[in-house]
């Protein structure tokens, strides 16, 4: 039970997180915006390794590991892990630029099905009847909460659809997180992850924007406050989801990215004070029931 708090703590986060790019990204460019988030993140995983490592607290013990008790081979095959689930960011903002992004049914599928394979056949995971019966409630519920729109199940290709499929190709690295969380510790794993997202991505800027002068101090003053907040719910999201690979499967995450966009979007309705139509409350009451079998 605790994995799914976990991951839902995780899942919020990012909710809250989505709703806050809009704001920046109208005069930050989005590489920078990404570069700047994750660095402000990787400072604050610094600060609590250093707190953890001068008052030792009891409660996280256990997802700490003294940089004594770390060997070279296990933190770079972190930063390689790392490296290529990076990608799975850049084609997705590729994607953005290219076109239009809405909800795709096989796309989401596509990625689930990935992590299930990589949970089934490199962590020698089951996956049962009641699993698949979770997956189907799961993607039943995200079309109610789609207002059953009939173009989430059509895949018409185009560039934007392109970048997406590989973006979620590229993101399916994720499955492999517990890999390196097990071998340096969940706070270590963070660090290195935010690190990496924090310098690919400037390094993308600087290569996409070369003669362009950087004002990273100008854009701190003026977007300071919107940026923070991304930038803590990003270091809530990131941690706790990191927690969640010591408490559930991979492929039972894998099954939980699908609602993902869900829980996004129920925090935009809040947060803008919207009202929820009657057939999404139908996809929220297939999801919790998805939940439900994913557990058994």
């Amino acid at each position: 039970m605790i994995g799914y708090l976990l991951q839902f703590i995780a899942m919020a986060s990012f909710g809250f997180s989505n709703c806050l790019w809009s704001k920046p990204l109208k005069r930050v460019p989005i590489l920078l915006l990404i570069a700047i988030r994750a660095g402000i993140t990787s400072l604050i995983f610094f600060i609590v390794f250093l707190l953890q490592s001068f008052f030792r607290f009891d409660f996280m013990s256990e997802f700490y590991k003294p940089l004594s008790s770390l060997n070279f081979h296990s933190i770079i095959i972190s930063i390689g892990i790392c490296a290529i689930s990076y990608f799975g960011l850049f084609f997705f903002t590729k994607a953005i630029k290219t076109g239009s992004i809405s909800l795709s049914i096989p796309i989401l599928c596509l990625g689930t099905m990935i992590s299930v394979l990589i949970g089934i056949f490199f962590y020698k995971e089951t996956f049962s009847v009641a699993k698949i019966t979770a997956a189907l409630f799961f993607i039943l519920g995200l079309w109610c909460m789609e207002k059953l729109n009939k173009q989430m199940w059509k895949l018409n290709f185009s560039k934007a659809i392109a970048f997406s499929l590989l973006s979620m190709l590229f993101w399916s690295a994720c499955s492999l997180y517990p890999i390196g969380i097990k071998a340096i510790g969940t706070i270590n794993f963070s660090f290195i992850l935010e690190v990496t997202v924090c310098a690919m991505s400037f390094l993308g800027y600087i290569i996409q924007n070369k003669s362009e002068k950087l004002a990273i101090k100008k854009i701190l003053k003026s977007d300071f406050n919107s940026i923070f907040q991304l930038s803590l719910f990003g270091f809530c999201g990131v941690f706790f989801s990191n927690l969640a690979f010591l408490y559930l499967p991979v492929s039972i995450l894998g099954l939980l990215a699908i609602i993902q966009p869900v829980v996004s979007m129920c925090f935009a309705a809040y947060l803008l004070k919207e009202r929820l139509l009657q057939i999404q409350y139908v996809g929220v009451v297939l999801i919790l029931i998805g939940i439900f079998f994913s557990g058994h």
